[in-house]
Order: C-alpha cells, then structure tokens, then sequence
C-alpha cells in the first residue's frame, strides 16, 4: 500500500492497518473515538465545499455526442443532384399534361439514336416508391431511351438523371405544364386537363377550395402566366365540353363555342329546362366527337394502307356544323324554331331579366335579300360609284358642331329589336328587324350620317371590302363639297368623321386596298400607288388630315373621336354603324383577312 502520513489517513483507513499489523482495530484512544466521529458527521463547510466541486465538474462536462443523420429518411433524394440509373428504374409521370405523343417523335429520335441524350432527364420519387418519374418533362426522351434499349442498344441501358427531391404533385405538374408551354407543343385540351388536374392537387394540399384568382396566382408564381380569361376557358372547356376536348382550339372555344354553350344554358334555364338542355347539349357534342373519331381512324388507316411515311393529319372541328346542331337540338327540346334560336339569345344578352313569355315571342326574320352587285362603271360614271346621294339643300341639316353642355340623345331601348343580333354562324336572323340586309343596314346608318356631314362625295361603294365602301379622298378638299364651301363647324366634325371611317372601313392595309385592281379607280388608290412621300403630299393637299411622321399614315387623335360621338346624331348613328359591322364581322369571316398589314 502505498505510504501516507497518520494526519491524512482516515479513521477507518488506520483501523485497517492497525488490524493488518496485528493491533485491535477498535479505538484505543479518545483522540481516535473523536476522529471516527468526526469522520462519520463531517463539518458542514466540507459538505458545502464538496457540493460546489460537484457543480464545477457539471459545468465543464460536454454534451453527449448527437448522430447527424437521426431522422433522416435513408431512402429520401438529395434536391438537385446527378446520378445514374438504370433506364428500368424511371416511369413516365402518370399525371404528364400532354397525352398525345409528341410530334417530333421522329426527329427527337434520330437525334438520341445519334448524339445520345444531350439534355439529362429531370427525375423525382415519390415518398415510399422504388421508381422514379420523369420531373418537367422528359417523357419523350425517356420514351426513345426504353425503345432503343429493348432493340439493343447498350448506351441506354443506365441513364445519367439529375434528381429532384419530392416536391407534391401539385408542383410536379406545374413544371410539365412550364415545360411543355416553353416548347409550345401542348394543346388546349391539354393545357385544360394540366390546370384542372393541378387544382385539384393543389386543393388537396391546401385542404380547401381555390378561387379562379388564386389559382392564377399560384401558377403565375410557377411561371405559368395563363390569365384569369383564359383560366376560365380552360375550365369551361373540362366542365362542359369535355367530349370534343381534343379537338378543341383556343380561338374557337373564346370568340364561338363557349358563348354559344354558356347562352343556351341560360336559354334553357330561362325556359324551365336548364337540365335537359344541358344533357342534350352533351349529347350532340358526344356525337361530334364520335364522327371525329371516326376520321381520325379513317385516316390513319388510309395513311398506312398508303404505305407513306407521314403521320395522317388529324381532323378538324366542323365549328360552323356544330353550332348548327346545337341549334337545331336545344330548340327541339324547348319546341322552338331552330331559326329564332340565335335572335332569342341575342335578346337574353340584351335584357337578363326578360320573361319566358316575352323570349317565345321572338320573331324570325325573312331571308336575307342577295346584295346588289356593284354598278359597272361606264365612261361617263367614275370606276367606284359613290355610295350615297346628296341631300338637297331644302333638307339640309343645320351645321352641327360638338355640343358644350348634354345634348339630347334619342331613347334607346334596352333591347334594340332592329338592330342584327351577334350570333356565331352566318345565319342572318334579326328579331323583329325591317330589314335583315346588313349591307342594307351600313348604307342605312351611313345616309344617317351623310344627312348631317357631306359623305356623298367621299364615300365609294367597294364591293371587295369588308363593309362595302371606301372612304376616298376629296376631290378638292375637305372643306369643300360639290365645289360649295361648308360652314366651319362641318369642316371640323367632316374631317373628323372621314378619319373614323377610313379606319372602320379597312382601307390602311394594303392587301385589302389591294383588291381594287384599277389604280385609277379613286384618288385613294392612286395616292397609296405614289409611296409614302406622295401618299402625304396628297393627304396634305385635300387638308384632310395631318400624317404621322413614323410611318406615313394619317393617325385619328382623341379630340377626333371627341367631335364624332359627341356631336347630336352622328355619335348615334355611329355607334349603331359599328353594332352592324360587328355582326357582318362574325357571319361573314371570309370577307377579313387576319392580321394586319400596314400601306408602307
């Protein structure tokens, strides 16, 4: 043992080597009595020292040593990291947008088979699954992979992926949507899937329904800027046109199909049979869409019974059938006129609280007349002859001028019944209407106004463009009119509404000024043929209107429009002109070219 002096050896420790020496090892002394005492009730200044050690100790002790992946799923994938898989181990995204096959399958091909996979595919796994899915896109390529591979091709049989970390399906289909929308090979039907089908996985996320706003916010803040319009389509277009979806187009569904849809719902319900309307309405789309089926088998069983390389053209929507047989259906099942369909929704838009009894009264018009052709020019008639004839000078107007103060408006009713409603399809059937011309109805509004500003001698009748007429110009000037001098205020409100006109009438682009072929045949044409120098000298010489610097062309400013419709008469007849305008524009298509294409 070792050796320690009697003052710092215990009670107890001397009693053992008293023992081990051979001496008793009770006490022998009082001094030793005392000491194992004091050794079993030590002072309290011992204890309270002891206590205070205990409390350093404690504090200078280090924490247990914590594992850094405790908790972490060891299946779970690093966002945005590379790998490489084997080509078994990745799915196509069973939720994709796009679900008709790419069609430049062919072309992505050759290129794979060539170069490989250029473009490494995006993936990400679902929570619990061994596979992956294609994340943004990739469906395509993934596609060629598996193709080449089952025909051989070793190159493809491990994939180099980028992985991303499990994000819900909401965001996964947001970025196929991105995907697809950047490349611009997504129809609308399947942009309409894509968007209700992220909805509702959203929904789900969120546990509550979306507003059409929130829902465009929270696609805009995936990059996905649709608009609160078009997300309304979209919508429409899954809830009640989903049986011709395929074959739907954007353009169609705005301006034709669903304005058509939407008013014979309400037709429907205003007549007590909103349900049965809107099963019939189903019905005639289902059978629309089994005719487009059958084409579409048709022609590709064509193609390949022609052997031919090129993939068979899909079907196009017979719209204007279509809206014919919606007619037709909705007013059997209300014992309508199929012909008084159109006149009766137009007079549903114009009054939303009309009554049953007053709709079944809608009348039907006649046939329209055949327009008169143009008159053949002879030598003593100018080529355009002029539309108008002048007013004699007994009935001539007072000079008018744009008023100061309110001026007196003729009353107009809520529902206009002579003027032609805005139907989709080129019937021409106007309620309760004296006159269902509507080229009748142009020279009617334009004789309006040429009873209260001089147009006879500016005015061409134009069979080739779009109304009818060209606004030509003066063949002096403005001011002047068959060589008489006019009161300034007409000046003034004449210029004004030649400006409106001209721009109405179609005649700043040049495919449709191009259409009268004689550059004789108005002063108009002959100024175009002169370039954009001599078309300004002549717009300056007839003081018509003054010509803007940037592309030579006369330019309608905001006190012009000021003077035409405010002006007593004019402003009224004008508004009812472009109403008629707006209803040849719908029926007759064929007579505008889209686009737009300046003189110079």
């Amino acid at each position: 043992m070792p050796s320690h002096t009697p003052e710092t050896l215990t009670a107890a420790q001397r009693a053992e080597r008293l023992r081990l020496s051979g001496h008793d090892a009770g006490p022998s002394t009082t001094q030793d009595a005392t000491m194992s005492t004091e050794t079993k009730n030590p002072p309290k200044a011992s204890t309270k020292n002891e206590k205070y050690r205990e409390q350093a100790r404690a504090a200078l002790s280090l924490p247990p040593l914590r594992n850094a992946t405790e908790g972490l799923d060891p299946r779970s994938d690093m966002d945005m990291s590379f790998s490489l898989f084997s080509v078994h181990d990745i799915e196509p995204y069973e939720y994709n947008p796009r679900t008709q096959p790419n069609p430049l399958y062919d072309e992505i091909k050759a290129s794979i088979q060539a170069d490989g996979i250029t473009n490494a595919i995006t993936v990400t796994r679902r929570p619990g699954q061994d596979k992956y899915t294609t994340y943004g896109g990739g469906n395509t390529r993934l596609m060629i992979a598996k193709e080449l591979f089952k025909a051989g091709d070793q190159r493809f049989a491990r994939l180099h992926v980028i992985v991303k970390a499990w994000a819900g399906h909401a965001r996964t289909i947001a970025a196929h949507l991105a995907e697809n929308k950047m490349r611009g090979d997504i129809s609308f039907w399947e942009n309409a899937q894509g968007v209700q089908t992220f909805k509702t996985e959203l929904e789900k996320e969120r546990g509550r329904p979306l507003t059409a706003s929130e829902l465009n916010s929270e696609l805009k803040a995936m990059g996905l800027n649709f608009g609160i319009r078009v997300l309304q389509n979209l919508a429409f277009a899954v809830e009640h046109l989903a049986p011709v979806g395929p074959w739907l187009r954007a353009t169609e569904v705005n301006t034709v199909i669903r304005p058509l849809v939407g008013a014979l719902h309400q037709l429907g319900e205003r007549l007590g049979r909103r349900v049965e309307a809107q099963q019939a309405i189903q019905e005639t789309l289902h059978r629309h869409a089994s005719s487009m089926a059958a084409q579409a088998a048709a022609k590709t069983l064509q193609q390949q019974q022609a052997g031919g390389e090129e993939k068979a053209t899909p079907p196009t929507l017979d719209v204007p059938l279509l809206v014919q047989d919606l007619h037709e259906t909705v007013a059997t099942l209300l014992k309508l006129d199929a012909r008084a369909v159109p006149a009766m929704i137009s007079a549903l838009e114009s009054d939303a609280h009309i009554s049953a009894e007053t709709l079944r009264q809608v009348k039907v018009a006649p046939p329209a007349a055949a327009p008169v052709p143009a008159p053949v020019p002879t030598p003593h008639q100018p080529p355009l002859a002029g539309m108008l004839a002048p007013v004699p000078a007994a009935r001539a107007p007072a000079p008018s001028a744009a008023p100061t103060g309110p001026a007196a408006r003729p009353s107009v009713p809520a529902y206009a019944p002579d003027l032609p409603a805005p139907v989709p399809d080129s019937s021409l059937l106007i309620a309760e209407s004296p006159n269902a011309d509507l080229q009748g109805l142009v020279l009617e509004h334009l004789s309006n106004l040429n009873n209260v500003v001089p147009l006879h001698d500016i005015l061409c009748a134009v069979q080739t463009m779009p109304f009818g007429y060209l606004a030509d110009l003066p063949e002096q000037d403005i001011a002047h009119a068959n060589g008489q001098a006019l009161p300034d205020a007409q000046v003034v409100l004449r210029a004004a509404l030649w400006k409106v006109l001209a721009a109405l009438s179609g005649q700043y682009d040049r495919r449709i000024t191009a259409t009268i072929t004689d550059v004789n045949a108005s002063r108009w044409t002959q100024a175009v043929a002169r370039g954009p120098q001599g078309f300004e000298e002549a717009c300056l010489e007839a003081a018509t209107v003054q010509v803007q610097s940037l592309d030579g062309q006369p330019a309608i400013a905001l006190p012009d429009l000021y003077q035409v419709l405010a002006a007593p008469d004019v402003g009224f007849s004008l508004t009812r002109l472009m109403a008629v305008m707006e209803r040849i524009r719908l029926n007759h298509p064929e007579r505008f070219l889209p686009g737009w294409e300046p003189l110079f």
